[in-house]
């Protein structure tokens, strides 16, 4: 049944006439007799209706049913179709085995791999666990007990790698090899006490049984091994060796440099390189690093010592460069370095010639060797006229000075040039008469006849300590997508090529004098040699130099440590103390005092702008005891003034003044009045947090006394407060006119102030112009005192006002205009206290201690912190010696290290 749905499923989708409607069950239809679905019916063809097409009345007949569209149960084109949907079951079922198959797989060997590393550290614990009991048994009983190894069975079923297995191998081997030298001495002194009963010794006997069976392939293994592989062993070992110890004195150098004073006598070995122009020298150091970097023109374009620290890194995928001293981050583009060091170079003058400041130039890839080197000026011996005279005694100077003890010379000559006229080797005679520090490079090889050259490099006419070596270091011009490439490998190719084309290159003492590669290796040598030659000095002088440091350091400032972190934060400790006495002093009362003197300068001017310029004042004082509406009208106005003065802005434009000047006096008190540049920041903060303050401060005060605009309404306690304070303001005002007329009187002189005060009256009363008696100054003083003396009279007779009867109810308000003024003046100022505390004072205390904070502990940069010690010397100074011991101490602990290896090197 299921097989007989699928097929009219097929049907219906593939052969069914698409203008016969499909049969829905339980759709009745008139007059017909329901009937179950057939075969037809599902695939979408009428029962009924075929039916009356073959039989009943209205059956066709003849060739009718030619021209009628029989549906078909399946045709041609729907078998590909069919048999294609018949095939995505299987497809899918593969496909989920297949996935399974790969997931399981990925998960072996995943597990597979994690078993091989679990397997491989728990045999290095072991051996290390191992090798430290055969030490201390060695030590304790004489007896040598066996190495172990993972035996090969282990290595088959764990399927390690041939590298892994062969690199622990040839270790094991090397360690073997070392022990058993050491077993072999050590076991004839031991012989006469093996007969000892110790039962240690034989619970350790019993042990060396069991581990030698582990022993036995790896003896085995290296007794198969031929001398010339021994020796490859050791030589890698040593030059492993060589390598490690070359970085941990360069690192040992850099450290010492950063801390170079006058005082200070501390040196490491570097291979200063010296030549004449044009004799190769920048070609030599860039086929030694690689790369094309040093400055290249037709003038002199190396005016500066430039010291190059060459690390050897195998982690280190891209080469890149760091300039020591600048901020420019990690260059891995040569050519930028390049311009970078033409830049350095040409900011010197040419009429200055060269300078002796180096640039500090770090190096870092795995194809170079640890190397400390110093390009130097060559030599020249004739200046140019934009030139100094001197010139070449100059970059001689400057060259004697790098080439001195312990420093190695490495004496740059072309072959196509007379060594007895090398400039060179004169100046390395002059410094090493014996050549013992001196290293010869011939140049050019390809320009001089081969016989020549072998004659040279035979060290016979002029000898070397360490010899000549012949290259070959031009570099061929590249083109701009190669010059990243790695030059040492070009030019070791070319020079192959030469030396190997003529055989006078061939003979066996010469070999190791050619080539760019035996010239490294020799670098490194020499360079090794020295060092190790110069280590216990050197670690004497770095000893003798800490103690004088110690010594100083506890003398002047008592082994106190200090950083320029933990000193800004003393210093503001300091200044948040004072801050704080400030905001404790700088409350609302002073914020109070301060609007009352400038609204009293406001009031008085006013009352004279207002009422004491006029002239019936005197008159009206005296006699009216009513208010007409001349006076009211004065008031009303001095009222509208006032209040539309903008006392928000005003106010708080004061306060901020006064925050600013207050902040600014106790800085400059504190520690930080000596740092210009932190004294910037605290003020800056300042102003930063008064200015985000400020408007809204002075919107809320506006809003605030808006109301007093337009009425002021006063009680009887606020009349009287305000009447005491406006006879204190003109009592105050008729003091200050007193004084000023007295001050006159003094510099004129009775006398002599009469007869002008006498001539200006007359001069008043007359109505033609009286000849002047008298100077233009004195006048001027005479009528100053008119106009004083006025004014004394206007305010006595004020004072005399306020204190009568007339001003002591708030209804004589207008008869007593200084007290009204006196008594909004009042309420403008509580109602701006107010706000101004709320908004600005407290907001200010709150948020000053935090900005500094910000900005001078968490937000200063390095550059900053040290631009912030140069502003003070003694911080300056106690900073610089408690880095400079630091530094000591560490270059001490890092050369005990080493010097504690060379001696286990040279016991073993």
């Amino acid at each position: 049944m299921r097989f007989e749905q699928y097929l009219s499923k097929i049907c219906f989708k593939l052969g069914s006439p698409t203008r016969y409607p499909r049969y829905r069950t339980g759709l009745r239809r008139p007059n017909l007799h329901f009937q179950s679905p057939s075969l037809l019916s599902l695939s979408g063809f009428h029962p009924f209706r075929a039916y009356s097409i073959f039989k009943g009345p209205g059956a066709l007949k003849g060739n009718s049913l030619s021209t009628v569209n029989i549906p078909r149960f399946l045709s041609f084109s729907s078998i590909p179709k069919a048999f294609f949907r018949s095939l995505r079951l299987p497809v899918a079922g593969f496909s989920l085995v297949a996935g399974g198959i790969a997931y399981v797989g990925a998960q072996v060997q995943r597990a597979s791999d994690y078993t091989k590393d679990v397997f491989d550290r728990a045999f290095n614990v072991v051996d290390s666990a191992w090798d430290k009991t055969r030490e201390v048994v060695n030590d304790a009983t004489a007896i040598n007990l066996p190495e172990i190894h993972m035996p090969e069975w282990m290595e088959k079923i764990l399927r390690l790698d041939e590298e892994s297995v062969e690199k622990r191998r040839q270790m094991q081997l090397r360690k073997g090899q070392e022990k058993k030298n050491q077993a072999g001495e050590s076991g004839n002194e031991s012989s006469g006490s093996g007969n000892d009963d110790n039962p240690a010794g034989v619970v350790v006997g019993l042990t060396g049984v069991v581990a030698s069976n582990l022993t036995t392939d790896e003896e085995s293994s290296y007794d198969k091994l031929n001398e010339d592989e021994k020796q490859r062993l050791a030589q890698e070992s040593k030059d492993d060796r060589m390598m490690i110890f070359t970085k941990k004195m360069i690192e040992i150098r850099n450290i010492l440099h950063d801390i170079q004073d006058d005082n200070s006598h501390i040196t490491l070995p570097s291979i200063v390189v010296i030549g004449s122009q044009s004799s190769g020298k920048s070609s030599v150091l860039e086929a030694i690093v690689g790369h094309e970097f040093l400055p290249k023109g037709s003038n002199m374009v190396t005016r500066r010592p430039i010291e190059l620290t060459l690390v050897h890194s195998k982690e280190t995928t891209t080469p890149y460069c760091e300039f020591n001293g600048f901020q420019l981050g990690q260059i891995t583009d040569f050519t930028k370095v390049q311009q970078v060091l033409t830049d350095m170079n040409m900011a010197i003058p040419p009429h200055r010639g060269v300078d002796d400041d180096p640039i500090r130039l770090t190096i870092c890839a795995s194809h170079i060797p640890n190397l400390s080197l110093i390009d130097l000026p060559g030599y020249i011996q004739i200046h140019s006229s934009d030139q100094p005279v001197d010139l070449d005694d100059k970059i001689a100077n400057l060259c004697d000075k790098y080439i001195q003890e312990p420093n190695i010379i490495l004496a740059v000559c072309a072959a196509d040039v007379d060594l007895a006229n090398s400039t060179a080797l004169k100046a390395s005679r002059r410094v090493d008469p014996l050549g013992l520090r001196t290293i010869g490079v011939i140049t050019k090889m390809d320009l001089i006849p081969p016989e020549k050259a072998v004659s040279i490099l035979r060290n016979e006419h002029y000898p070397l300590h360490y010899g000549y070596i012949g290259v070959i270091s031009k570099v061929p011009q590249l083109s701009m997508w190669s010059r990243n490439q790695n030059l040492t490998d070009i030019v070791s190719s070319r020079e192959r090529s030469y030396f190997s084309a003529h055989p006078e290159f061939r003979d066996l003492p010469v070999l190791p004098m050619l080539g760019i590669q035996n010239l490294r290796k020799n670098l490194i040598h020499v360079l090794e040699y020295t060092m190790s030659k110069n280590l216990q000095y050197t670690a004497d002088s770095i000893r003798s130099e800490l103690d004088d440091c110690s010594y100083q350091y506890k003398v002047q400032y008592n082994d106190r440590l200090l950083t320029a972190e933990s000193y800004i934060a003393e210093n503001l400790d300091v200044l948040k103390a004072a801050f704080k006495e400030l905001s404790q002093k700088l409350d609302k009362n002073e914020v109070r005092a301060l609007l009352k003197e400038s609204l009293n300068e406001k009031t008085l001017d006013l009352l004279a702008e207002r009422y004491w310029v006029d002239e019936s004042i005197l008159d009206w004082t005296k006699q009216s005891k009513t208010v007409d509406e001349h006076w009211q009208y004065k008031l009303d106005s001095c009222v509208s003034l006032l209040t539309r003065m903008g006392l928000g802005r005003v106010s708080t434009l004061q306060v901020t003044e006064l925050l600013s000047r207050k902040v600014e006096e106790i800085a400059k008190q504190s520690p930080f009045g000596e740092h210009p540049g932190a004294l910037q920041y605290i003020l800056n903060a300042t102003q930063d947090i008064l200015r985000r303050r400020y408007h809204n401060t002075s919107e809320q005060v506006e809003n605030c006394v808006k109301p007093y605009k337009f009425e002021v309404e006063i009680d009887d306690e606020e009349w009287k407060i305000s009447r005491s304070e406006a006879q204190a303001l003109i009592q105050k005002e008729l003091s200050m006119c007193q004084n000023a007329e007295e001050k006159i009187r003094k510099v004129l002189g009775s006398k002599r102030l009469s007869q002008v005060l006498d001539f200006l009256d007359s001069q008043a009363k007359s109505s033609e112009p009286l000849p002047v008696a008298h100077s233009a100054i004195l006048l001027d003083q005479g009528r100053l005192m008119q106009y004083l003396q006025m004014r004394e009279d206007i305010l006595k007779l004020r004072l005399s006002t306020l204190k009568s009867k007339t001003c002591k109810l708030k209804e004589s308000k207008y008869l007593c205009p200084e007290v009204f003024l006196n008594a909004v003046s009042n309420k403008l100022i509580n109602t701006a206290v107010l706000f101004i505390n709320i908004e600005l004072l407290s907001e200010f205390y709150y948020q000053f201690p935090r900005e500094l904070d910000q900005r001078l502990i968490h937000s200063l940069t390095s550059d900053q912190l040290a631009s912030f010690v140069d502003e003070n010397p003694r911080l300056k100074s106690q900073i610089q010696l408690q880095h400079k011991k630091q530094a000591l101490e560490l270059a001490l602990l890092k050369i005990n290290s080493l010097a504690m290896l060379e001696r286990q090197t040279d016991s073993d």
